[in-house]
């Protein structure tokens, strides 16, 4: 479990390191082979100590951007749940938190997705995601997935419940809720990082119109404000 903002790893005897990220965290991390992946908060990152294989793969549970080094030789493959992902050499983000649709956003490059039975070719632009056990692929902004890298996370006519389970998951809040039709409401929200908790909770408590505040490690959300 690491409590830093950057790591450099070199191969040693392990054969296997996992990093912790907890939350309200995330990390920078150079692999053994120069690819960088950054981390995100409640995520776990799997990798050997060194890629000495045909394939250069790490398994991840949780939210990593990969800038892959480039080797046409070396293939580099992301295991996340129940897709893989397979590069050579360009930039991707996957998300793969229990609680969350899988994702796999490609910012440059090409990469190869794999899942329930099915394989995509990924370009610039490209969004994979996991809808009824199939992939669908999009073209999405990719700064709405990958901007979390500098602190910033945009949010779009996105549901108040993504919301909220993000800043949960990012102070370490407990999430409750009056009436669940509550969080259906579409709100446009831009989360700033650096801000405080209580911060946070208030700027969201401005735009929506039901009522949400924090009590000790609790995030309420209750009746529509009269």
């Amino acid at each position: 479990i690491v409590n830093t903002d950057e790591i450099v790893c070199k191969a040693n005897a392990v054969k296997d390191n996992t990093i912790e990220v907890p939350e309200g965290k995330q990390l920078k991390v150079t692999l053994p082979d120069g690819t960088i992946a950054w981390v995100n908060c409640g995520s776990t990152l799997t990798y050997p100590s060194s890629f000495s294989s045909g394939v250069r793969e790490v398994r991840l549970q949780g939210e990593a951007c990969f800038k892959v080094r480039h080797d046409a030789l070396h293939p580099f493959v992301v295991k996340a749940g129940d897709i893989t992902v397979h590069d050579i050499g360009t930039t991707f983000n996957v998300r793969n938190y229990a609680d969350q649709p899988q994702h796999v956003t490609l910012v440059e490059g090409s990469a190869e997705v794999r899942g329930n039975g099915q394989s995509v070719r990924l370009y610039p632009g490209d969004d994979a995601s996991v809808a009824e056990n199939r992939l669908k692929v999009a073209q999405v902004d990719t700064d709405d997935y990958t901007s979390w890298r500098h602190g910033i996370i945009p949010f779009n006519e996105t549901d108040l419940h993504a919301v909220a389970i993000y800043l949960c998951k990012w102070y370490g809040l407990n999430l409750i809720c009056g009436d669940p039709a509550l969080l259906n409401e579409k709100v446009h929200f831009v989360f700033d990082r650096s801000a405080s908790r209580d911060q946070a909770v208030e700027m969201l408590n401005d735009i929506a119109t039901s009522s949400i505040s924090v009590e000790g490690n609790t995030l309420y959300i209750k009746k529509v404000k009269g």
